[in-house]
């Protein structure tokens, strides 16, 4: 019996969470399908700003996309100084446990706590380079450049026709068979 009393609070609980949703479900459809309000101006220049950056990223990928070379000493870069923060940190974790004494082991020495920052920011560079490898990589380019193009196309739809002034040189080397290949893929 005490089984059956423990359940009952539960039970009543989901019983009007059930009528909650089902009662407010049709208020929140409508809320959904209102006209967005227009833009301010902050939104404007907050778009604005996107916009160029993603003009930026898609020439960046196209050059990428026509020079392979570019991306592979970009990637060395990268190599280089992960490998450069990694050999710093392992020397200054060298010289921090040669010469630690008994009054800094309760301590955080400086060349412990640069050692460490190097190994983070090492990691984080690791990351970088992965994820610039992955969205550049031969199969993922087209893609990538298609995300851009569908993205610039949108801020440049929600901006209005001055937006679209300077869009002829940022996507000159794409062509529409391009994007249906890219959006098979």
């Amino acid at each position: 019996m005490n089984f059956i009393v423990s359940l009952l609070p539960g039970i009543i609980t989901s019983l009007i969470a059930s009528l909650v949703i089902f009662l407010v479900r049709p208020m929140w459809k409508r809320l959904k399908e209102r006209a967005p309000a227009p833009l301010t101006l902050q939104a404007k220049v907050t778009l604005a700003d996107q916009l160029e950056q993603n003009r930026r990223q898609l020439e960046r990928v196209e050059h990428f996309a026509a020079h392979p070379n570019d991306l592979f000493l970009e990637l060395f870069r990268f190599a280089l100084a992960i490998f450069a923060l990694a050999v710093t940190a392992l020397a200054c974790l060298t010289y921090a446990v040669a010469h630690e004494s008994e009054w800094a082991r309760d301590t955080l020495s400086p060349a412990g706590c640069i050692s460490t920052l190097c190994f983070v920011t090492a990691f984080i560079l690791m990351i970088f380079a992965f994820i610039l490898s992955w969205e550049l990589s031969a199969k993922r380019i087209n893609l990538t450049k298609t995300k851009l193009l569908k993205a610039i196309s949108d801020a440049e739809l929600t901006l209005g026709p001055v937006a679209s002034a300077g869009t002829e040189g940022a996507t000159s080397g794409i062509t529409s068979a391009e994007i249906v290949v890219a959006k098979k893929d």
